[in-house]
């Protein structure tokens, strides 16, 4: 007669990092480039740069970092370019 046991496992969560990353992303003539700087830190120390008229966005933005990182100096950037087809308001 053999059991079988499961081992719970768990979840994996980053508490400090020091790091660099960027993505981007175009869509509908839009062209969006983020980038994120870490270095390590005690606390969460969140500085974000977005472009003029964006500041909508600083809110939601500053809680999905939140809810991923947890400690560091983190420096998130985002560029947004208007392309050709875009219109201009």
């Amino acid at each position: 007669m053999s059991q079988t046991t499961t081992v719970p496992t768990k979840k994996i969560e980053c508490f400090s990092m020091t790091g660099y990353a960027q993505a981007r992303a175009e869509r509908d003539g839009w062209a969006v480039r983020v980038s994120v700087k870490s270095v390590n830190h005690r606390f969460l120390d969140l500085k974000l740069r977005m472009p003029e008229g964006f500041d909508l966005y600083d809110l939601r933005l500053r809680q999905i970092v939140r809810e991923k990182i947890h400690r560091g100096h983190v420096e998130v950037s985002v560029n947004v370019e208007p392309g050709k087809a875009a219109p201009c308001k």
